[in-house]
């Protein structure tokens, strides 16, 4: 069926899981970053988002921007080399920090390291979003 809706020309993400929490009434550590607006992430969520905003230091990139129903969502990505050490699960609650308002975060169910970080961050499963864009 989603063949068909975006045609031949068309794309079609994978399934994601969906995650939220509520804001957090904490000061936030990170400061927004115009600098890394050609980070992939950052691309990738320009794609797919609204009022795209870009924070992160030398280690990360946190990516707030209005996706899904007009909802805050966060995406974010850890360097590789410091992976496994909870990085992920400060964005996040970075995140809810930076925020007055529900965050959201679609998720692959696949990517376990992404899932945990959501999980230990306070978000949780609310649904699943499978993103297409028609052929133009």
């Amino acid at each position: 069926m989603l063949v068909a809706l975006a045609g031949p020309d068309g794309w079609i993400d994978v399934l994601d899981q969906i995650l939220i929490a509520q804001p957090l009434d904490e000061s936030a550590t990170l400061v927004e970053r115009h600098d890394l607006d050609d980070h992939p992430r950052v691309r990738r969520a320009r794609e797919l988002r609204s009022q795209v905003k870009v924070f992160g230091d030398a280690r990360s990139v946190l990516v707030l921007g209005r996706g899904i129903a007009g909802y805050l969502e966060a995406a974010f990505e850890v360097d590789p080399a410091l992976r496994g050490q909870g990085l992920g699960r400060e964005l996040l609650l970075e995140a809810r920090r930076l925020s007055d308002e529900p965050v959201l975060v679609a998720v692959s169910p696949g990517n376990v390291a992404s899932t945990r970080a959501a999980l230990a961050a306070g978000y949780f499963p609310v649904g699943a979003v499978q993103l297409y864009r028609p052929s133009v």
